[in-house]
């Protein structure tokens, strides 16, 4: 191996590499603001302002974008998007169960009881299981081509 084909090989794999890190590193976000906000935010209220179906080709329940207005318990009044699939809460004014954060209001989530994020949780989970182990595999692959080169002049001795 050349250590032109080892550069080629790095160009090939650097796209996938970097996919495979943004989506760990995106994923481990979600799960970590989940996680945030069942452990430390605040439920409420919400009115909701508008209702926004983001993918009609999905049977059901569509995903939603939702604006909703509430007020903090520090008395702020609070207008955000929160995005969930169900077919409830749809109608403008319909009042929604929600969990904010109490340092950040405008990062919010549909709280659904005891569980809230379940779904954000598994999804999150399931992108850092998936990507992480691509991008160590594509690493060691680089790695292991590179050391070949290195060594090629030392084994033909």
């Amino acid at each position: 191996m050349t250590p032109t084909t080892i550069t080629v090989h790095y160009l090939n794999l650097l796209p996938a590499l970097l996919v495979s890190a943004m989506v760990t590193v995106i994923s481990a976000r979600t799960l970590r603001r989940t996680q945030r906000l069942r452990h430390h935010g605040i439920a409420t209220q919400a009115r909701v302002l508008t209702s926004t179906v983001l993918d009609a080709n999905v049977e059901y329940p569509p995903k939603r974008a939702v604006d909703v207005a509430f007020r903090t318990s520090a008395g702020r009044d609070v207008t955000t998007t929160v995005k969930f699939r169900a077919d409830r809460y749809t109608a403008t004014s319909d009042l929604i169960p929600l969990r904010y954060d109490p340092d950040v209001p405008e990062s919010a989530m549909l709280d659904v009881g005891a569980r809230p994020g379940l779904r954000e949780v598994r999804f999150s989970v399931l992108g850092i299981v998936l990507a992480a182990p691509v991008a160590v595999l594509i690493t060691g692959v680089l790695l292991i081509e590179t050391a070949m080169v290195a060594l090629a002049p030392l084994m033909n001795r």
